[in-house]
């Protein structure tokens, strides 16, 4: 069956994404699982590479029984994965996602997990035919909503930082493909111009566009994010919002517009973004980098404090 994976960093956008494609009558996306990395990093030891059927069967039990996989509805069962000929860790990954989408009544199934943006090269090796979509917003807003996260970064500058490196990486690692296996999106254009950029995307994928994906993504919600995460999705149960992009613009000061542009001005060019302000007071800016150095130690003491009450 054929197979791809939606790319991009943590409130990116990608869970729209994966909705609207979900919302396809051709594509099956079940909830991130957010741990194939981790299992693929196992298969080695823990699993003895999958060389016998032992071997392959306790693999399939134990991912199947990871959180994230039991969540998907319908759930997918250790007897329903038919493991002959399956012999590597990309087989047994595709079995599991193939009965998923057949018991959907789908053709085409998607991945979708923010963690896997940094590992293009390993679903790259082990899903060879598989393409992939990398998903890009604005780094400002990116960070303006991890920093608003309970499980979010310490660090307004560490979780900038953090945007422009994995960014930079799957841009890398994706133009090492050929252009008909990765495609590269921008969010502010998803939600401006959702037409053309969702006809881009079904091109791409091979299957006709649907103007379905654009009104029916949020429909049954409940059935497609769990409940302890659809609280980090409120955008999701309204339509297509376009003044969710830039909103950098109005929110961000000047002395941070500033910041990150010394981090990635050069990356804001290449991707099309505007520069924003550049501040050329250098003690202004150098009060903020310190401004935001002890709020970062501020918020990790406060962590530690939290985490040591939680064990009492």
């Amino acid at each position: 069956m054929r197979s791809f994976f939606i790319l991009g960093v943590e409130r990116s956008g990608t869970t729209l994404l994966r909705l609207m494609l979900d919302a396809h009558s051709q594509v099956a996306i079940p909830f991130e699982t957010m741990v194939l990395i981790e299992f693929a990093e196992k298969v080695k030891g823990t699993y003895n590479a999958l060389k016998s059927i032992n071997d392959r069967e306790r693999f399939t039990k134990d991912i199947l029984e990871t959180r994230c996989f039991r969540s998907w509805k319908p759930r997918v069962s250790f007897e329903e994965v038919d493991l002959s000929g399956c012999y590597d860790f990309g087989n047994i990954i595709d079995k599991i996602f193939t009965v998923y989408a057949t018991k959907v009544g789908k053709t085409i199934w998607g991945e979708k997990s923010p963690t896997y943006e940094s590992h293009l090269y390993l679903l790259n090796r082990y899903f060879p035919t598989s393409r992939f979509i990398n998903l890009i917003r604005d780094g400002r807003d990116v960070t303006e909503s991890l920093m608003r996260q309970k499980w979010g970064p310490n660090s307004f500058l560490e979780a900038f930082d953090r945007w422009c490196q994995l960014v930079k990486c799957s841009r890398k690692m994706g133009r090492m493909l050929p252009a008909d296996r990765y495609l590269e999106i921008r969010y502010e254009d998803l939600v401006c111009n959702t037409v053309d950029v969702m006809q881009r995307v079904c091109a791409f994928l091979e299957i006709p566009f649907e103007i379905g994906m654009l009104h029916d993504f949020n429909k049954n919600l409940n059935d497609k994010i769990p409940k302890e995460s659809l609280q980090y999705h409120k955008n999701l149960k309204t339509a297509i919002n376009k003044d969710l992009a830039l909103q950098w613009r109005k929110k961000m000061r000047r002395v941070d517009q500033t910041l990150v542009h010394e981090i990635a001005g050069d990356l804001f060019e290449e991707l099309g973004y505007p520069s924003g302000y550049i501040h050329s007071a250098g003690k202004l800016v150098f009060m903020r980098k310190l401004y935001w150095f002890f709020h970062e130690v501020l918020i990790w003491r406060k962590k530690r404090i939290q985490e040591n009450i939680m064990k009492r």
